[in-house]
């Protein structure tokens, strides 16, 4: 049994996106309330969207 700890790095790649100035501030808004970062705020939306997908639309 290994009773060391090894902190490891969850692999990520960064990606970049260009959104509106309003959509910036909605999201910065709801991300301040919630006490999490932009970047949480927008992985946990996408995840959402994600698992709630109408997988219809995309089958042709």
């Amino acid at each position: 049994m290994n009773d060391k700890f090894i902190p490891k790095i969850p692999e990520r790649t960064v990606i970049s996106i260009r959104l509106e100035d309003v959509l910036i501030s909605q999201i910065d808004g709801f991300a301040k309330r919630q006490k999490m970062s932009r970047n949480e705020l927008i992985k946990q939306c996408i995840l959402f969207a994600i698992q709630h997908i109408d997988e219809d639309v995309f089958q042709g």
